[in-house]
């Protein structure tokens, strides 16, 4: 993208910051009518952030485990999100979502030009840094209506904060403290003062303390910018506080170290060494789906990758077995441990060839197991409450009306997978029931064909 332009509307006032990345540099220019693309920034109040961690770095199966991870989680209702991440090479992925209306809200200014991309707030901070070749740093950015706290390690983004406080809530601060007659001559006697008066070293001291910054080494320095950077004395006071060196945002000339960044970090969107998201139109290709709606799609993704005769019989398996498959799907305590299954069985498979056969396999015999349990106990009153799958075993938990359904559970386990560990204690009636249940936990290990072999 040679030609960007970043744009933020922020409460201060709407930045505009382009930048020209031919010829393998980077140079502020002067804005004009289109772009190639043009990168507006989210504030990170309307955000939620989640940093998780996978055994893999597949983006089709991370969208699946996160997605049903978001559904677990978000404070709005699911269907109604708009969501991405940036995964690093160790498995470890930080994922930024909203609420789809905070996008279309910001979207409704159709004051031109017209943004391509939406972008969080805080990988503004981690682009002007990566561009200036730092990789480790605190961030804090003093915000008129909120203050957010950043943590970049390794040059990827990994922790954000955010306060819903910043230089407004000061200024109204230093207002009532001082008896002034408006906001105009506390925010001026705020910046001829800064941190001399007592409630604005309160006020920055009780954000610091909040913040709940993570460890860092004392030579990682912090960053500052955002309209409250001005206040006078803030960086030394910082530095005797945090016992850490602070400093300005480094940014090229023609660019406000304060209320630039966050423009001039969008239009750096794509840059080699950067990250960033796009939340623009994500909720309609990745919306968030239920436990069931994620494993079964694997499934079937899973079984067009097989050929012949093996994707013949699978799909017969899972045909015959369905009802018995959404129980599993239903009950599956870690999705997240499948996809973790799924890459172990990969290397032991020796590449990815096996990869959807050993899965499917496992998913298929886990079925049948519960289908031939049934039929054996004839009233089919078997519940699965929990499965859980890791790489070197699976666990279920459940109950049934009678022991012989759990003996023939366990029977049909251990055609497949080998001696399968049982413990079974006696549970109370269910509610309009009179007799007791039998409650059991099965261990299977996976060392049986499903599992492709035994471990190395």
């Amino acid at each position: 993208m040679p030609l960007q332009i970043g744009l933020d509307r922020g409460a201060a006032g709407a930045r505009r910051i382009a930048v020209d990345q031919r010829w393998g540099r980077v140079a502020v220019v002067a804005p004009p009518a289109t772009a190639a693309r043009v990168v507006l920034s989210a504030p990170a109040s309307n955000l939620t952030f989640r940093a998780l961690t996978f055994p893999f770095t597949d983006r089709r199966r991370l969208e699946a485990m996160i997605a049903q991870e978001l559904e677990l989680s978000l404070g709005f209702p699911p269907g109604q999100a708009a969501w991405d991440f940036v995964a690093s090479a160790g498995g470890e992925v930080f994922v930024v979502a909203c609420a789809s209306s905070s996008v279309s809200t910001l979207l409704a200014d159709d004051t031109p030009p017209r943004p391509s991309t939406v972008d969080a707030e805080p990988y503004a901070f981690q682009r002007v840094l990566a561009l200036a070749g730092v990789t480790d740093a605190l961030v804090a950015d003093f915000g008129a209506r909120h203050t957010t706290f950043c943590r970049i390690r390794g040059g990827h983004l990994d922790y954000v904060r955010v306060l819903l406080r910043g230089g407004d809530d000061l200024d109204a601060l230093v207002g009532r403290q001082r008896a002034l007659s408006g906001p105009e001559l506390a925010r001026r006697l705020k910046h001829e003062k800064g941190l001399a008066l007592a409630e604005v070293a309160g006020f920055i001291e009780r954000l610091l303390s909040d913040a709940l910054l993570p460890p860092e080494e004392s030579t990682v320095p912090l960053f500052i910018t955002g309209g409250g950077a001005r206040l006078e004395g803030l960086g030394p006071w910082l530095e005797s506080k945090l016992g850490r060196p602070v400093r300005r945002m480094p940014v090229p000339e023609g660019v406000d170290p304060d209320l630039d960044v966050v423009a001039f970090g969008m239009a750096l969107w794509g840059l080699r060494g950067g990250e960033g998201v796009n939340l623009h139109s994500t909720h309609d290709k990745k919306s968030l789906v239920p436990v069931v709606a994620a494993l079964l799609a694997i499934m079937v993704a899973l079984t067009s990758l097989d050929l012949g005769v093996r994707r013949a019989a699978l799909s017969r398996e899972l045909a015959r077995n369905q009802e018995a498959v959404r129980t599993i799907a239903r009950t599956a305590g870690n999705v997240s441990s499948l996809a973790e299954l799924e890459s172990v069985l990969q290397a032991r498979s020796g590449g990815a060839s096996g990869t959807g056969h050993n899965l499917e396999s496992l998913m298929v015999t886990l079925s049948g197991a519960v289908t031939k349990a049934r039929d054996a106990e004839k009233a089919g009153d078997l519940k699965i409450e929990e499965i859980a799958v890791s790489a070197n075993e699976v666990r279920l938990r459940g109950s049934a009306a009678a022991y012989p359904a759990v003996e023939s559970l366990k029977n049909a386990l251990a055609a497949q997978f080998g001696d399968v560990n049982v413990s079974s204690n006696q549970l109370p009636p269910e509610p309009g029931q009179p007799t007791a249940r039998q409650g059991f936990t099965m261990v299977a290990p996976l060392t049986g064909p499903a599992a492709g072999g035994t471990p190395p």
